[in-house]
């Protein structure tokens, strides 16, 4: 289902559970006169009482529907706080995969430095006579033969 859906859906069963007409309908003055007794009827502290009553009404309202508002809030914010807790935890995992996976290059990467070393000293030991070469080719064709020629007469 959908979040919004879900939210929309249950602010509406709160709101009509909470602020349904039944509990914070106004009554009509005239109903009010008609349920008083006829002598008070026409009272101005009726008419203030019901004034009163309705302005409580109101207030007692807005109350709930901000008491709502709060709630509906609050459960959105705890399941955004559930969802990023959630979000920091993969990411703390993958930052521990890289890390090891670094560290396994790093070893690798130390392990073949060690043997680029031991070539280097074995190389090192080894001596091979250098031969300048020419730098062009008739030269470097002539300077061939010639070796080739030095090996076959001994």
């Amino acid at each position: 289902a959908d979040t919004t859906d879900e939210a929309v859906s249950e602010e509406q069963v709160l709101s009509d559970f909470l602020l349904g007409p039944k509990l914070f309908g106004d009554v009509p003055l005239e109903t009010v006169r008609a349920w008083t007794p006829s002598k008070y009827r026409s009272s101005e502290a009726l008419r203030k009482a019901l004034q009163r009553m309705a302005h409580r009404r109101q207030k007692a309202r807005a109350q709930v529907e901000e008491n709502i508002r709060r709630f509906l809030e609050e459960r959105k914010q705890g399941r955004d706080m559930k969802d990023s807790t959630q979000a920091i935890a993969q990411l703390e995992a993958i930052y521990a995969r890289l890390k090891r996976d670094a560290a396994e290059k790093d070893e690798e990467r130390e392990h073949e430095l060690s043997v680029c070393e031991r070539l280097e000293k074995e190389l090192e030991q080894i001596s091979v006579p250098k031969i300048a070469l020419p730098s062009d080719e008739k030269t470097l064709v002539k300077a061939v033969e010639k070796q080739a020629t030095k090996k076959r007469r001994h």
